[in-house]
């Protein structure tokens, strides 16, 4: 868990120039799929889920994925 934690971590600190870029698996909705991934840490992990969701709220998304 802690690795898959770490990778989610990453994401959207690498993500801010382009976070499409990051979508290695070729998910057609990037953005849902890892605020899924961010809500799911939330329900098991309180502290550590609020400072994703604090990260990947400042991502910046391209237009066609807001």
């Amino acid at each position: 868990m802690r690795p898959d934690i770490d990778r989610l971590r990453a994401i959207p600190i690498v993500s801010a120039v382009d976070p499409t870029s990051q979508n290695r698996e070729a998910h057609p909705h990037f953005r849902s799929h890892l605020e899924g991934r961010v809500a799911f840490v939330e329900s098991i992990h309180p502290a550590k889920g609020s400072r994703l969701r604090t990260l990947f709220q400042q991502i910046q998304w391209p237009e066609e994925h807001t």
